[in-house]
């Protein structure tokens, strides 16, 4: 992908929450081939994600190549991780990861929108132009889409089916040579929905997956 140069970095304060959401509407709407996003880490409601659908689907209507990290906080209840299956099976690469450490959004690799402050919330933020100074933020971000976990059937990543039908087949407390057999699975391939879906729930025990998996609503 070509990504245009530019030629004068500015860095300016976002003061306000409607200057930001000014700012993050003109972002998306300039955009032209690249749009990064990651979600820090909380516990989101659907309703507030699906309310940025229509700017998004247009984004991906218009041809803008879309990638975004969402914290698995967020998507280890069903009804969201069905959006973001939804969203996926509309043409985003999405994915989740344990731990989002900072908001970011970066356009064409030129621009991009971060909190002021990581560290410490002062609710500014910052929006930065420039190639230079937009790369580090760039490298950040791959790093943490490496390390996370795809979502969408067609990306052969996590969905809610997936999700659901893994947890049904570990409650069943077989080994897993029998439950990979019995579902006509490697036992690779099932040992890897299992890490994947242990990822997500935000724990490393197969017997507390089956109890935060009722209180979540998977099972």
């Amino acid at each position: 992908m070509a990504i245009p140069n530019q030629a004068t970095p500015t860095v300016r304060t976002l003061d306000t929450p409607e200057a930001i959401g000014e700012s993050l509407e003109w972002l998306h709407r300039t955009t032209k081939y690249e749009v990064l996003s990651a979600l820090p880490d909380g516990d989101y409601d659907v309703r507030a994600l699906r309310s940025s659908w229509d700017a998004d689907v247009a984004d991906l209507d218009r041809g803008v190549d879309t990638r975004t990290i969402y914290p698995a906080r967020a998507a280890r209840r069903p009804e969201v991780m069905e959006y973001l299956a939804q969203y996926a099976a509309r043409g985003a690469k999405v994915r989740v990861l344990g731990t989002v450490p900072n908001r970011m959004v970066i356009s064409d690799r030129l621009r991009a929108i971060v909190p002021e402050s990581p560290d410490t919330p002062t609710g500014r933020a910052l929006l930065i132009s420039g190639k230079v100074l937009v790369r580090a933020l760039y490298s950040e971000f791959l790093g943490l889409w490496r390390a996370s976990l795809p979502v969408g059937f067609s990306s052969g990543g996590l969905d809610v089916e997936l999700v659901r039908e893994t947890l049904l087949v570990l409650a069943e407390g077989l080994t897993d040579e029998a439950a990979a057999r019995k579902n006509g699975w490697s036992v690779r391939t099932y040992r890897r929905r299992i890490a994947a879906v242990l990822e997500l729930l935000g724990t490393t025990s197969r017997f507390e997956a089956g109890a935060l998996a009722r209180e979540q609503g998977w099972i």
